[in-house]
């Protein structure tokens, strides 16, 4: 066996056993916990070369069903591209749409408030297992050999706790629309990504290629942990402005890999309208006075967590909106 994937095998049955993880960023997201429905659209994805965080995979698969000439993701987990490949083998193995929701899901599902004791069944892995191949076999076998179902997918070292209904998910994620989760089985055997187990630091400084979109999910609500300054001599609105304008340098560093008319996603901000400033993106006046020209836009749409609570509640409360910060080069 490869000792890379060895050591990923070994990385992901310890965080399963102990249940301990000491890094946010070595948990696999299960589902995106972003509005793509209301944010990808925009973006005219079709034929285009497309750079983005791996994460949950939800991302690259949104951009596979929009047509995206090719997709590079990277992640500074390399856990990763092993459950975006576990992704594709569910679409391949012609998983029904509920059997897909049924195997994936954990969290409210398959009613509201509960869990689901059928996740990552054994009966559907092995329904995958044909379309797993070389390395993905090895990581997702070792695990089902060592493991139940329900020990690998309810961990939450493993797997964040950061998963919306699925009611949610179906209406925030364009895949998971029944309709479009039948085009893109359709497209399931040429889905690929060329994975970067890159941080975003590495990444502004490694990239070769050039694209014509970039999506940086929320990667700009951590400035203060991806930005290695001392901060703290400093009041919270200098520390908060300083890390936003380095963050831009970064996103500006990036727009060198752009093709003509590329864009950025250079950060989703969730609730923008909201009010708190622990996070410098949700700082609306430093956010405002640092992204104020012309190089940056928002776009808006209905908020992730006023979508969830409606979904759980049947109720409409007042819509908060999610945004997007968008960088687009400046030509001259």
């Amino acid at each position: 066996m490869d000792l890379l994937v060895e050591a990923h095998i070994e990385k992901a049955k310890e965080l399963i056993a102990t249940n301990t993880c000491d890094n946010m960023f070595n948990m696999i997201y299960p589902f995106s916990n972003e509005n793509l429905a209301g944010c990808l659209k925009e973006f005219h994805l079709s034929n285009k070369d497309c750079l983005t965080v791996l994460g949950s995979s939800d991302q690259a698969l949104d951009m596979s069903l929009f047509n995206a000439k090719s997709i590079t993701a990277f992640d500074i987990n390399p856990l990763t591209p092993y459950y975006f490949y576990l992704k594709k083998a569910a679409l391949m193995a012609n998983l029904s749409y509920q059997q897909y929701l049924e195997f994936f899901c954990y969290l409210d599902y398959p009613d509201y408030w509960k869990t689901n004791d059928n996740a990552f069944n054994k009966q559907t892995f092995d329904k995958l297992v044909p379309y797993l191949k070389d390395d993905n076999l090895k990581f997702w076998s070792s695990l089902f050999d060592t493991f139940t179902s329900l020990e690998i997918r309810k961990s939450n070292q493993l797997f964040s706790f950061d998963e919306s209904s699925y009611q949610t998910l179906k209406q925030t994620i364009n895949y998971l629309n029944e309709t479009h989760y039948d085009e893109l089985k359709e497209k399931a055997s040429s889905l690929d990504i060329n994975f970067l187990n890159f941080d975003i630091y590495r990444l502004e400084k490694e990239l070769s290629q050039k694209y014509d979109f970039m999506y940086l999910s929320n990667i700009i609500q951590y400035t203060d942990k991806i930005i290695d300054h001392n901060f703290y001599t400093l009041t919270e609105e200098e520390s908060q402005t300083k890390q936003l304008n380095h963050y831009r340098q970064m996103i500006e560093n990036l727009g060198k890999n752009l093709n003509e008319d590329g864009k950025i996603m250079a950060g989703y901000i969730y609730a923008i309208k909201m009010s708190h400033h622990k996070k410098a993106i949700f700082n609306g006046p430093v956010r405002d006075k640092v992204f104020k020209d012309d190089s940056f836009s928002y776009i808006y749409f209905p908020a992730i967590s006023t979508i969830d609570f409606m979904t759980k509640h049947r109720f409409n409360p007042d819509i908060e909106q999610d945004a997007c910060l968008i960088y687009k080069k400046d030509k001259n």
